[in-house]
Order: structure tokens, then sequence, then C-alpha cells
């Protein structure tokens, strides 16, 4: 589902640095390598698990129209 949001530039860069940390261990699911973001209630919402550690990171955004998607950590920075 596509989203349109606003957010300042440091604050996403610290979300998705943090994220990696967390996504770019190797594993046998793929689904593994990506972040979930999802945009609603003036948050983005960024989460990622390596199914023994998860991180939930809420940054303020400007949200224009809210939705989910999943993407690879990688293809983030």
């Amino acid at each position: 589902m596509p989203f349109h949001f606003n957010i300042a530039r440091e604050d996403l860069l610290r979300a998705i640095s943090a994220q990696q940390q967390i996504t770019n261990k190797k594993g046998t699911l793929a689904i593994l390598a990506n972040v979930l973001m999802e945009v609603k209630n003036n948050e983005l919402i960024f989460t990622a698990t390596d199914l023994e550690i998860s991180l939930k990171q809420t940054v303020p955004a400007e949200v224009f129209e809210t939705g989910s998607l999943t993407l690879p950590s990688k293809k983030l920075f």
C-alpha cells in the first residue's frame, strides 16, 4: 500500500541505521532482511527482527497518506 509523508532526514537516517543492525545478519528467511515501515497517526514506525531480537522505533512524521510495506534494509541506505 503506498504512503506519503515528510520526515526529518536525521531522524530517518538514525532509525534506518539502527534497523540495519538487526537485519544485516545472514538468515535462512529472506523476509528477515526486510524492515517493516508503517505510516500512521503522524508517525513512521520501523520494525525489524532476526527472530531473537526485535527492534521497533517510532519517529514523528507529517503524514499525508497512511500505509505500510517492507523493504530490504540494504535498499534503505
